[in-house]
């Protein structure tokens, strides 16, 4: 005896539909749903609750996106424009795939429109904080060369080798990070507690005698501490307050943002990383078909250090006027002659985005080589630095109960 079965599907335009099947079981339901060249994303039997077809509502949610999701989802979504898989069903299945996240929330929104005749570059443009201007010219580039499962591959790739670079730079920094942090909890625990403590112990049993030189330069910082700690405090968030309300100035950004890139050693690591990002996007960008001065306005836009990004608006406006990008670039000083030279040459021959993408590899490998050496020294100078710490410590608690038991000696 066949039962009837509820159930929702895609047809062929990639529409949801519902309907009623009579059938032997699942399986033959999704069979018979499938012979309709229809594909089924849900079947019930009919004595339960009715499907719902209740309109989804975006969450609330706080924060970025997810790097490693968008990645993800534009290697899936390069695969199902692949499969001819109508556009708005494939980005139905990708959907559904997320049961949260700032990408389910910009599809919920632009799949209606994309099925209302929106170009999918538009209706996601209205959703920046899932899809950046990045994101949406390269798709806009492959909506007019019509090769958007090529460009949706190379945004996937590019979108992976940040994500890969970004890992490597925040792996090398947390071993550091905290190194320093539970050297400070330490220094700041014997500090408050340990040496008073022990502070008592040495001057019960010297009596009025005078400490080693050592012993009292610890003694007096443990008092500094003790009687200070508030007020360093109170000095370390105020400049964590300063530095906030810099923050929200567009000035105050641009310094904060200078600034970082002349911090010893890292500010060449951070400075590295963002000319890698910008190189290896712009030649993407080039490669998918956006003109250098649409590829450069879109960069500028999304340059998230705003000392870099007031360097590349002027680049824009001078590429705007019909300069050519190596003259631009020497005028900023952003790249040593070298590589300027490299990108002239790569505009006189046709191939700078090529000439970029081999920069971006360069530089990428730059910073990896450099991570490496940086994790070598710093791992055997932080252990140096804690036994040196520990040493002074044990010096400066031991010198006085030697002395004392010297004297002793000497008495007896």
């Amino acid at each position: 005896m066949q039962t009837l079965f509820l159930y929702r599907a895609y047809n062929h335009e990639g529409k949801e539909i519902h309907g009623e099947i009579l059938a032997n079981d699942k399986k033959d339901a999704f069979e018979k749903i499938r012979l309709q060249q229809w594909f089924p994303i849900e079947i019930s039997t009919s004595e339960k609750k009715k499907l719902s077809s209740k309109k989804e509502r975006p969450q609330l949610i706080f924060g970025s996106v997810d790097r490693e999701d968008l990645a993800r989802f534009t290697s899936s979504f390069a695969l199902l424009y692949k499969s001819n898989i109508p556009l708005a069903m494939g980005l139905r299945i990708l959907k559904n795939q997320r049961k949260s996240g700032l990408i389910r929330n910009a599809l919920i929104l632009a799949i209606p429109e994309i099925e209302a005749g929106t170009p999918i570059s538009e209706a996601l443009a209205k959703h920046p904080k899932a899809f950046d201007d990045v994101y949406v010219n390269t798709l806009r580039a492959g909506e007019a060369s019509g090769a958007m499962a090529s460009v949706l591959e190379r945004l996937a790739q590019e979108i992976e080798k940040r994500n890969e670079m970004k890992s490597k730079l925040q792996e090398a920094l947390i071993y550091p990070v905290i190194s320093l942090l539970v050297g400070l909890g330490i220094l700041v625990f014997f500090l408050w507690y340990v040496i008073p403590m022990i502070n008592q112990f040495v001057r019960t049993m010297s009596g009025n005698k005078k400490q080693p030189w050592l012993t009292q330069q610890v003694l007096t910082m443990a008092d500094f501490f003790r009687d200070y700690g508030s007020i360093l405090a109170g000095i370390v968030c105020l400049i964590w307050l300063l530095y906030r309300f810099l923050l929200l100035f567009r000035r105050g950004r641009q310094y904060v943002d200078s600034l970082r890139l002349k911090i010893p050693l890292l500010g060449k690591l951070i400075y590295q990383q963002f000319m890698s990002g910008f190189c290896r996007t712009l030649s993407t960008l080039l490669q998918n078909g956006v003109p250098l001065d649409n590829a450069l306005n879109v960069l500028q836009r999304t340059c998230a250090n705003s000392y870099l990004k007031k360097c590349f608006q002027e680049i824009h406006q001078q590429v705007v006027l019909g300069f050519p990008l190596d003259f631009a670039f020497r005028e900023h000083k952003i790249f040593d002659e070298i590589t300027v030279n490299l990108i002239s040459l790569g505009e006189q021959s046709g191939n700078l985005k090529e000439v970029l993408l081999t920069l971006a590899q360069h530089l990428d490998s730059e910073v990896d080589s450099f991570l490496k050496k940086f994790l070598k020294i710093l791992s055997p100078l932080l252990m140096i630095g804690l036994g040196f710490f520990v040493l002074i410590l044990g010096l400066a608690f031991l010198l006085p109960i030697f002395n004392l038991y010297q004297g002793m000696s000497y008495s007896s």
